[in-house]
């Protein structure tokens, strides 16, 4: 979470220290920005999560007092929820038997 030189604040979320793969959340400004904070994938979640251990992700959001949007479902196969970020946006959190 950090704030560059023009005092523009952004989250960026890297996969390993030397991936050149990232993702950036950067915060709404403008008011066309604005108006699309929770909807920017017209209600379809925005990412999915991937972990090796759902029980302890799970904790960790219930923890910092994070919505879980649809409670957990969980297969001898996979586990998976749904919880919404500070700004309403849907992600999924899964953890598969691979």
């Amino acid at each position: 979470d950090q704030t560059n030189a023009e005092g523009k604040r952004y989250l960026h979320v890297g996969f390993k220290k030397r991936d050149l793969t990232g993702i950036w959340f950067l915060k709404a400004e403008s008011s066309d920005e604005l108006a699309r904070v929770g909807n920017q994938t017209q209600g379809q979640p925005v990412m999915v999560l991937y972990t090796d251990d759902f029980t302890k992700a799970y904790q960790r959001l219930k923890d910092n007092n994070v919505e879980i949007y649809k409670q957990p479902t969980i297969t001898a196969t996979y586990k998976f929820l749904h919880f919404l970020d500070l700004y309403g946006n849907e992600m999924i959190l899964m953890e598969t038997g691979n």
